[in-house]
């Protein structure tokens, strides 16, 4: 192959070349301050910028958290029923007094139970009001108590006893159950009564066998006695 000598347009027929482009100005490498080589500007700083309205946007951590305050401000104070109607502030208070109430009668009616022991006729009953939300609640409830006598007087002492602290449990006892623990006072004073006449009547015959046993040691020796004649 012969090469010619010349510039360079004569060779391009040859190597079939294309003519060069210039360099774009956009291309072309500018100088930087030494600032900007360590932290360089990106489009990554407006990425939040850049989310669609749909996606959560970023939050620049050395900005403050903002919040609506009238939206805040509704979620705090809006209360709704089960059907999801808003209260209106009485219905809230109202609702409130028989929470308070329905706490009260429960802690009430399970002192009474746990103090009965096994007097107490199953758990409590309950007597229920539904409030504006509604949701039943507990106004009002009763134990039921064995308060029958037992057959041994010292027995029925000790369960009257027992039902004296069931009905005063509670720390604010109710005026029936100042009646019940009326009644086991009076119950326990029946038994006590009839345990001293038992104590008095077993004492009376414990005497008597006694006299009965002596009388006849004493027929005993008598005849003993007179059975036999001793000579001097």
């Amino acid at each position: 192959m012969v090469i010619k000598t010349g510039s360079v347009a004569d060779y391009r027929p040859i190597l079939n070349l294309a003519p060069v482009s210039p360099i774009p100005e956009a291309e072309k490498i500018t100088p930087v301050s030494p600032a900007e080589a360590i932290n360089p500007v990106t489009d990554k700083q407006n990425d939040s910028e850049k989310l669609p309205s749909f996606l959560p946007q970023k939050q620049d951590p050395t900005r403050p958290p903002t919040f609506d305050s009238e939206t805040s401000k509704k979620s705090d104070t809006e209360k709704k029923d089960g059907s999801g109607k808003e209260l209106t502030p009485q219905e809230q208070e109202e609702i409130n007094k028989l929470k308070a109430r329905d706490a009260e009668v429960s802690a009430h009616e399970n002192a009474h139970a746990a103090a009965a022991g096994p007097y107490a006729r199953g758990g409590a009953n309950y007597s229920y009001q539904t409030g504006p939300d509604g949701k039943r609640y507990r106004v009002g409830g009763h134990v039921n108590i064995d308060i029958s006598e037992e057959r041994d007087p010292r027995a029925t002492i000790q369960k009257a006893q027992v039902i004296y602290r069931a009905a005063l449990a509670p720390a604010e006892p109710s005026s029936q159950d100042r009646s019940v623990a009326s009644a086991a006072k009076q119950m326990e004073a029946r038994a006590r009564q009839q345990l001293a006449e038992e104590e008095k009547s077993n004492s009376q015959s414990n005497v008597k066998k006694a006299l009965n046993a002596y009388e006849k040691s004493t027929q005993f020796k008598a005849q003993f006695s007179s059975g036999f004649s001793l000579a001097a």
